[in-house]
C-alpha cells in the first residue's frame, strides 16, 4: 500500500512538473515535492511502529508458547509432590491426548498418505521422547496405546 501510495505521488509530482513551465513555477513545484516527502516520511514512521509493535507480539506469543510445556510439567510436579499421583497421571494424559489432536490436525494438510503417515508418526515418536521421562517421574509407563498409534488406527477409532 506504502509503495502504491509513494509510486502516485511522484507520478503526480512528475505530471505536475511537465505541465508548468518550469522556471515560474518552480516553487510551487518544491513545495508540492516538499509536502510529498513529508507524508511519505510520517507514512514511514507509522509503518516503523507498526512493525515493531508485531515483533513485540511475536515475542509474546513465542513466550507463551514455550511456556505452556514448562506449566504443564510444573503442574504435574506440583500434583505429584502433593501426593495426588492418579491426578497427576490424568492431567498428564489428557495433555497428551491433545497434542496428539494437534498433531493429527498438522499431518491431515500433507499431500499424500505416505507423508500423513510418516508425519504422524515420527510427530508421535517425539511427543513420546518428550515426555516419557515425565510419566517414569511420577512412576507411571506412557501409554501404549498412543505409544503405538497409527493415522489409520486415529482416523479409524469408533467406525
Amino acid at each position: 500500500m506504502k509503495k502504491v501510495l509513494i509510486a502516485t505521488l511522484l507520478l503526480l509530482c512528475s505530471v505536475s512538473s511537465f505541465a508548468y513551465d518550469y522556471y515560474s513555477e518552480k516553487d510551487d513545484i518544491g513545495t508540492f515535492y516538499l509536502i510529498a516527502l513529508l507524508i511519505a516520511g510520517v507514512l514511514n514512521i507509522i509503518l516503523l511502529y507498526k512493525i515493531w509493535c508485531m515483533t513485540n507480539d511475536v515475542k509474546r506469543l513465542r513466550e507463551q508458547l514455550c511456556l505452556v510445556t514448562t506449566t504443564i510439567k510444573s503442574q504435574i510436579k506440583q500434583l505429584y509432590l502433593r501426593g495426588e499421583i492418579e491426578t497427576a497421571y490424568n492431567t498428564l494424559n489428557s495433555h497428551i491426548v491433545d497434542e496428539v489432536e494437534k498433531i493429527y490436525q498438522g499431518a491431515i494438510y500433507k499431500i499424500n498418505s505416505l507423508e500423513k503417515e510418516k508425519f504422524f508418526t515420527s510427530g508421535i515418536s517425539e511427543l513420546v521422547n518428550k515426555y516419557e521421562n515425565t510419566y517414569k517421574a511420577i512412576g507411571k509407563e506412557f501409554p501404549a496405546q498412543i505409544k503405538n498409534l497409527t493415522l489409520e488406527q486415529y482416523v479409524n477409532f469408533g467406525k
